[in-house]
């Protein structure tokens, strides 16, 4: 099922990914699926549209390759929807510009 909010990409099944909390970033996608001591751990969705990677830890993120993303491109149903996913890490506190 896709994202019933008109805010995130129509290919993101966010449900899927059992979101905690779902936000952006510069236009990318964050899906936040754990938080634990106060640092949140989940997906880092980069549409192929989006010019913005946080690689040097903007806003706190520490992005490492997905998992279980083996190629690092997200498409789902079949459908060929091109955007980098990445296993990303984040203190709480520190706020988003």
């Amino acid at each position: 099922m896709a994202s019933k909010d008109s805010h995130f990409p129509p290919f993101l099944d966010v449900e899927a990914l059992h979101p905690v909390k779902v936000y952006y970033d510069m236009g990318n996608t964050v899906v936040v699926q754990t938080i634990i001591n106060g640092v949140e751990w989940g997906k880092y969705i980069v549409p192929a549209y989006s010019s913005h990677i946080p690689f040097r830890g903007e806003g706190g993120f520490r992005l490492m390759p997905a998992t279980d993303f083996p190629s690092g491109v997200y498409l789902p149903g079949g459908t060929t929807v091109w955007a980098k996913v990445y296993d990303y890490r984040r203190p709480i506190e520190k706020p988003l510009k």
